[in-house]
């Protein structure tokens, strides 16, 4: 294992143990997505999950996994009050628009005492800001919302009657994407989008970008975890 993915594994685990997921934890985690990782930690951690997806599809591709799956929109969650001990926002708040941001946190501290957010910084070196250049693209050509958020922005959210801040940081990333962890990572990648039907020029700008990263290297962005509680 190379040193990019030994401190990403690090720093999930570092952002896992702030959750504090023990047994019998009931977790409703948001967006099942292409790759359900946030779901499969959380079982693994002993967690009782549901999930949810506003796609049919995802739900439908994921029923293998032993958690609750459900075809839902998290603006308009169909639980009762204080279903779940807590509710998760693992990169996904920053794919839905910016006018349902208030509406979604209202809707997780409805059904949930406590909400954890992890979201991706939108800053980094030349080579990751032009990478997140060309995803914001990828995603604008299928119709979907890929747009970074400052800490200051998420903490601003949070920031309702009877909700208590219990958490907020930036994890750093200082180990670079390089060499043949970063050939699988955009071959992963190209593979990915490539299924999405998205223009051609997506797919040549990530193979220009890869030969760059793979020779010199890419330093991800930060990432942004807050967690809050009802009070």
């Amino acid at each position: 294992m190379g040193k990019y993915k030994e401190e990403k594994n690090a720093v999930e685990k570092q952002i896992w143990d702030l959750a504090e997921i023990h047994s019998c934890l009931n977790v409703l985690d948001i967006g099942i997505g292409n790759n359900p990782n946030s779901i499969i930690k959380l079982i693994e951690l002993g967690a009782n999950v549901t999930a949810i997806d506003i796609e049919l599809k995802k739900v439908e591709q994921n029923k293998h996994l032993d958690a609750r799956l459900i075809h839902a929109d998290v603006t308009k969650l169909p639980f009762q009050g204080k279903e779940f001990d807590l509710s998760v926002l693992f990169f996904i708040l920053h794919e839905i628009s910016d006018k349902d941001h208030s509406k979604v946190i209202e809707e997780l501290f409805r059904v949930s005492d406590k909400v954890m957010l992890v979201e991706p910084v939108p800053d980094g070196g030349e080579l990751y800001l032009e990478y997140y250049s060309i995803f914001q693209g990828v995603m604008d050509s299928i119709g979907k919302i890929e747009k970074y958020r400052a800490l200051s922005y998420w903490t601003k959210l949070f920031n309702k009657p009877n909700i208590k801040l219990q958490h907020s940081e930036t994890f750093k990333f200082e180990d670079k994407l390089i060499d043949t962890e970063a050939e699988e990572y955009f071959n992963d990648l190209i593979e990915y989008i490539t299924t999405l039907n998205v223009p051609e020029k997506y797919i040549s700008d990530f193979k220009k970008l890869k030969s760059e990263v793979v020779k010199n290297g890419m330093t991800f962005s930060d990432i942004n975890v807050i967690i809050a509680e009802t009070c």
